[in-house]
């Protein structure tokens, strides 16, 4: 082995000796002690003691062949309670809940009765009110109008066997109403039926007369609602009738006639005389 050999080996040797020494020393330092942790002392908790309560005995009545019919158990729990002391006196203190407030009557009211023009979508059962008739407004004998009434229950409480009637003058003639109206042809009378009205509820039935006048008149007109219950209420409205029938204006054409064959050869001749004469006249001026 020569020298030089010998020299690595020793410096390897000694690199190698200095790298475990450095490992063994950083083991020694990283590694973990392992300590037990101390234990936490629990802390201690004062226990209130309840005050103490005298018991309160039970007492049975003994069945005996003289009381067998009756069988009594008389007992008293006590206990801790926050609850309010019983009065000195001994009497127990009782709490009334407040009781419920009591419900306002029912009020029917007939709210309203109006004048509808008729429509030609019109009939039995089925009106569109969409125009309305101003009170005491002027109608030509002849006219179909519609009379809307509306009953309303403003109490708090329900209106039970609720019916609307209307009794038509001589100066109207009865075409139709709702499908729950009848007509009384000897008194004249309409009556609708609208059962129960709930508290707050409203009904509105739509009755169709016709004007039937000679002269110039005042139609007043007057719905009553009524309940089983009493209550009663009625709404009225008035128009003015005329016996002159209104005759409408005759319609426009929408378009002008076509002209023919004669029309059209009479107008252009008609222009070419015209011209005609119009030049002669120039002629003799000149």
């Amino acid at each position: 082995m020569t020298t030089q050999l010998k020299k690595t080996l020793l410096i390897g040797a000694g690199v190698f000796v200095l790298i475990a020494a450095s490992l063994g020393a950083i083991y020694l330092v990283r590694q973990p002690t392992n300590t037990r942790p101390s234990p936490t002392p629990t802390p201690k908790v004062a226990i209130m003691s309840s005050p103490s309560v005298t018991p309160v005995p039970i007492g049975i009545n003994e069945v005996t062949p003289a009381n067998a019919a009756k069988c009594e158990l008389n007992f008293v729990v006590a206990c801790a309670s926050s609850s309010p002391s019983p009065s000195p006196s001994g009497t127990p203190i009782v709490y009334v809940s407040p009781s419920p407030s009591t419900p306002a009557s029912a009020d029917l009211d007939c709210v309203s009765k109006e004048v509808y023009a008729d429509d030609a979508r019109n009939r039995a059962g089925f009106y569109y009110l969409e125009s309305r008739i101003a009170e005491a407004s002027s109608l030509a004998s002849g006219t179909t109008i519609v009379y809307s009434i509306i009953a309303k229950n403003h109490g708090g409480s329900s209106v039970p066997d609720t019916k609307i009637t209307d009794t038509l003058s001589s100066n109207l003639t009865f075409v139709d109403a709702d499908s729950d109206c009848t007509y009384d042809s000897g008194t004249r009378t309409v009556t609708c039926t609208i059962g129960t009205l709930a508290a707050g509820a409203q009904a509105q039935r739509s009755i169709r007369a016709r004007i039937n006048v000679s002269s110039n008149t005042s139609i007043a007109n007057t719905a009553e609602v009524f309940s089983s219950n009493g209550q009663r209420n009625s709404c009225s409205v008035q128009l003015d009738a005329t016996g002159k029938i209104i005759t409408p204006p005759s319609p426009v054409p929408t378009e002008l006639p076509q002209a023919g064959v004669f029309e059209v050869t009479a107008g252009t001749i008609g222009v070419g005389m015209v011209f005609l004469i119009l030049g002669a006249l120039g002629l003799l001026l000149l």
